[in-house]
């Protein structure tokens, strides 16, 4: 039998790893961003680029990027997981705001999309291994932020499903050697 405290433990585990994130990249906090990764971790952009190397390089690579704007917000929400032990797939909405320059300028991006990663369980703390950012909509300049919209942009919207992304399923040996599946 599941323990359901265990279970809400877990969840509430793996949105303080969106937390984490997204106050990381707001706050420009190199050390909060980097809490939310692996030592080993990949984060993509709907595939117009990625970052590996970690926690630790994914926040020197990001922090300074964000340091430029003059407002940044991003939001997480709708969080669905499938945990698995000490793993953990999830996905999640996302919405983005950068702004370069303060209104009534232009240089602002706004994004929305979802969010689907896999996670790991170090110690107390859930963190993402693998995190991809999958654009549905934007609006605004991507420029502003340097951001290059996928040359064939087709939203990710359209007939999504969560977990329906281009992601490796887990195996039933990953799952026999779970002592716990919720």
């Amino acid at each position: 039998m599941t323990d359901p405290i265990a279970t809400i433990a877990d969840r509430f585990g793996i949105v303080d790893a969106f937390n984490r994130y997204a106050y990381g990249v707001d706050l420009a906090d190199e050390a909060l961003l980097a809490s939310a990764f692996t030592a080993t971790a990949v984060i993509e952009w709907s595939g117009t680029g990625k970052l590996k190397g970690g926690g630790l390089r994914i926040a020197e690579l990001i922090i300074p990027s964000v340091r430029r704007y003059a407002c940044s917000q991003h939001l997480v929400g709708n969080v669905t997981a499938r945990i698995v032990g000490d793993r953990a797939q999830t996905s999640a909405y996302a919405h983005a705001l950068s702004v370069m320059e303060p209104p009534p300028s232009n240089g602002w991006l706004l994004l929305t999309g979802v969010y689907e990663a896999d996670l790991v369980r170090d110690g107390e703390l859930w963190r993402f291994d693998h995190l991809v950012f999958h654009c549905s909509w934007y609006d605004g300049r991507p420029d502003a932020i340097g951001w290059p919209p996928p040359p064939h942009y087709e939203p990710a919207w359209k007939g999504y499903a969560p977990g329906s992304a281009s992601r490796a399923a887990s195996s039933a040996s990953e799952a026999a050697e779970s002592d716990r599946v919720r």
